[in-house]
């Protein structure tokens, strides 16, 4: 759909503190984007019998929900949403960040203005893992501002146009999902722009009672959803 923009968001609640903090974060993703043409798509990956996203439902916040009866990774659940997304573009998030009023504007803006380049953006800044020199490309102006630009920004958070992602494909079935999508977005020659101030925070940190869900475990390859079905919402 022209306009409009395909978010997918995805969950599993590995423990009680997660299942709080993927609540917070998908409340401020969508008090921060429900003003705009967005197509929500939220994947359950389950923990037991719970469903999380029941109250986000009822509110109508969501355009289409799939609930898986198993957790089937973030890489497979986001396939998941992405085969059924419309959006002219595409954002990927992640349940464990806060986001600020603002941010999709913002990387709407930028992805407008350099159409046709090999440019994704970001609301967040670059993880100090990828800091070094050889991730960054030459920086950007935009809007009488320098940006900088870097090959494995964003695996959190990203935002492209939809024949820039069906260019670079869908994720693999890892625990580190987001990172092989980037490392695949990079062999051909993809890069993200990064905002001068970041417009979301990653909250969901290691040793702090989040943690959990990304430790390595096995993978079920099986499509379960709740009632054998996807659900449109809206």
């Amino acid at each position: 759909m022209e306009g409009v923009t395909s978010i997918i968001f995805v969950h599993y609640g590995a423990n009680e503190a997660r299942d709080r903090l993927g609540k917070e974060s998908f409340e401020s993703l969508y008090e921060s984007v429900k003003h705009l043409p967005v197509e929500m798509i939220v994947v359950d990956n389950g923990n037991g019998d719970s469903q999380f996203f029941l109250d986000a439902t009822d509110k109508g916040k969501i355009t289409h929900y799939i609930r898986n009866t198993d957790n089937l990774w973030f890489g497979y659940a986001r396939n998941q949403a992405l085969d059924i997304s419309t959006g002219e573009f595409i954002c990927i998030v992640d349940n464990d960040l806060k986001y600020e009023k603002g941010w999709l504007e913002e990387c709407l803006g930028f992805l407008k203005q350099t159409k046709g380049q090999k440019l994704f953006t970001t609301p967040l800044w670059v993880d100090r893992a990828h800091l070094k020199p050889k991730y960054y490309k030459n920086p950007i102006e935009l809007n009488n501002e320098w940006h900088l630009v870097n090959t494995f920004a964003g695996s959190n958070c990203w935002v492209m146009h939809r024949e820039d992602y069906e260019k670079i494909g869908g994720f693999e079935n890892h625990y580190i999902a987001g990172t092989k999508w980037l490392q695949k977005s990079c062999k051909l020659g993809y890069a993200a722009i990064i905002p001068i101030k970041p417009k979301a925070e990653h909250i969901g940190l290691k040793y702090t009672e989040y943690a959990g869900y990304s430790k390595k475990q096995g993978v079920v390859i099986t499509k379960k959803y709740i009632n054998g079905q996807k659900e449109c919402l809206n």
